[in-house]
């Protein structure tokens, strides 16, 4: 059972490392967007 969760949260931990390789740029340029909206929308804050 120990080992079985442990191997399920490496799998897991080396998943989650791969997505944010594959999706690191998309969410660099969302975040990008993100903020150039909120300068728009409130240039003073």
């Amino acid at each position: 059972m120990l080992l079985d969760e442990m191997s399920y949260l490496r799998g897991c931990r080396l998943l989650r490392q791969h997505l944010i390789l594959e999706t690191g740029l998309i969410l660099t340029l969302d975040k990008a967007l993100v903020t150039a909206e909120l300068n728009l929308l409130y240039p003073f804050g």
